[in-house]
């Protein structure tokens, strides 16, 4: 099995200046979730059923999932 030894910032570098702000916008949006729910003490789980979601979907979004679908 073939490794690709490419970092997110090298492949980050490849795209156009519009993509990288929209990731870093994507990134900050994801980190203010993931500070509030800890500030307010909050599991996945407990997040999660707060919204009305599953906690995978939490976890999407938590990990950026909006940032990777731009790339």
């Amino acid at each position: 099995m073939k490794r690709i030894n490419t970092s997110f910032d090298e492949m980050l570098a490849n795209t156009s200046p519009a993509i990288q702000q929209e990731v870093a916008m994507e990134f900050a949006v994801s980190n203010r979730i993931y500070e509030l729910m800890t500030q307010r003490g909050l599991t996945k789980l407990q997040f999660a059923q707060a919204l009305g979601k599953k906690p995978s979907e939490v976890t999407k979004v938590i990990i950026f999932k909006m940032g990777t679908e731009a790339l």
